[in-house]
């Protein structure tokens, strides 16, 4: 994936709730929407390299012994947000489920 882009999709939502997922498994955040529904979403990102690049560096200060001995001197170089999304929704129609 390059540095920049973007890319579109449409997706039911039934709860009226998104949850948007970190590239770990941890939940990077809940979206609420007005209602559920069928949306379209246009996602566009960049600084993908940077922050891939960036993320790389600090998993190896962290594994060398520079990172065993000061981690917080190691996070606070990899303070920078390199990296950014946006996701943009529309509401497109009912769900299958509210057509019933």
């Amino acid at each position: 994936m390059g540095s920049t882009g973007e890319a579109h999709l449409s997706f039911g939502v039934p709860t009226g709730t998104v949850v948007v997922r970190a590239f770990v498994p941890e939940i990077a955040g809940r979206v609420e929407l007005p209602r559920p529904g069928l949306y379209d979403a246009r996602l566009s990102w960049r600084g993908r390299e940077a922050g891939a690049r960036q993320e790389a560096d600090l998993l190896a200060r962290l594994a060398s012994a520079e990172g065993e001995a000061a981690p917080e001197t190691v996070f606070a170089t990899h303070r920078q947000v390199l990296e950014s999304y946006r996701l943009d929704l529309w509401r497109t129609g009912e769900s299958p489920e509210e057509d019933d």
